[in-house]
């Protein structure tokens, strides 16, 4: 059994690369993993003057990743991509860019192109924890009408549908390149103003699956759940993230 895991990230993520990468083969040992980092390199400058530097994964980091993918399940790859030309190309400069938490969480709006070889594929935060098994959530939810699958925080908009959180993703790429839904995303994100940008566009132009919350529990009261949760998110709100999303 095979799966595909995308992560969106730069280099100041490399703990929170190193930990989703360990935790999800951990829990997974009979599934040879494909991973691909998307990555880019890139300069932001805020509204208050304060710039942000993100940038390429180092070559001692690659070789460790790759090393920690072989060592975990033979014949799992890595495969680590610069997508910086691309993503100038296409998304760079709008408004969306300059507020979002960073850059490459665009890069999310581009798989279908990024990854042309790839019909279906995971997409997780940096600042997950995965403590149980996967394959239900790779091959359980998708039915080939529906671009996504992803959590959706209930609140009492959307009859309850609630926001789609981007931590946990499922992509149906094969759907996705018949719908369109990544290229009206990435005109949403270039035209539009969203206070989180790449979960508002795909929300807005995607059709989403509901996943169950335990594919992407935040951070918090998990103790108290009442179920175990699979994936642990730990979301702003919590110490831990300061692990997972620093900057240089």
């Amino acid at each position: 059994m095979e799966m595909n895991v995308v992560l969106c990230t730069d280099s100041s993520t490399f703990l929170g690369v190193e930990l989703v990468i360990y935790s999800a083969m951990y829990h997974n040992p009979d599934v040879v993993f494909h991973w691909y980092i998307l990555t880019m390199e890139r300069s932001i400058t805020h509204a208050d003057g304060s710039r942000r530097n993100f940038t390429l994964f180092s070559d001692f980091q690659i070789e460790w990743l790759s090393f920690l993918v072989r060592f975990m399940k033979k014949g799992s790859t890595l495969v680590v991509k610069d997508c910086t030309k691309e993503y100038e190309a296409e998304l760079a400069g709008c408004d969306n860019e300059i507020h979002a938490f960073a850059p490459h969480i665009g890069l999310r709006l581009m798989m279908e192109n990024l990854l042309s070889d790839l019909d279906r594929c995971l997409c997780f935060d940096t600042d997950m924890l995965i403590q149980g098994d996967l394959k239900q959530l790779y091959f359980g939810y998708l039915d080939g009408k529906h671009d996504l699958a992803g959590y959706t925080v209930p609140n009492d908009r959307n009859n309850g549908y609630g926001e789609l959180n981007a931590g946990t993703l499922v992509y149906d790429l094969d759907y996705i390149r018949r719908s369109g839904a990544l290229e009206r995303a990435r005109f949403y994100y270039k035209n539009a103003y969203y206070e989180f940008p790449e979960q508002g566009v795909l929300q807005d132009t995607c059709s989403v699956v509901p996943l169950p919350e335990y594919y992407n529990y935040f951070v918090g009261d998990h103790k108290k759940a009442v179920f175990k949760p699979i994936i642990l998110h730990f979301t702003y709100g919590n110490n831990a993230i300061k692990i997972y999303h620093t900057t240089k």
